[in-house]
């Protein structure tokens, strides 16, 4: 998933209370597009210099299997910076 698709599907850079949150709720997400994903997700970060933890919300029966939502999770804790690093949220 590019970041163009990830801009189209999320809606990016909401703020409430100061904390940047980021919500992307497509329908589905597999296991093969976690990593796209999260790439795009620190992309984001990288491109509005974010300092501050953000909160990432999805769509909780977005996700194929556990197994994806765990790699999403394990991805974005492995790869943002602790400056960037919030919580990830399931609906």
């Amino acid at each position: 998933m590019s970041l163009g698709t990830l801009r189209r599907k999320a809606d990016i850079g909401t703020w409430a209370n100061r904390v940047p949150h980021i919500a992307c709720l497509p329908e589905s997400i597999t296991r093969e597009q976690v990593k796209p994903l999260a790439q795009g997700i620190l992309a984001w970060g990288e491109e509005l210099k974010v300092a501050v933890k953000s909160e990432f919300v999805f769509r909780d029966s977005a996700f194929a299997d556990d197994v994806a939502k765990t790699n999403l999770a394990s991805y974005l804790e492995q790869n943002l910076p602790e400056s960037q690093r919030g919580r990830l949220r399931s609906l």
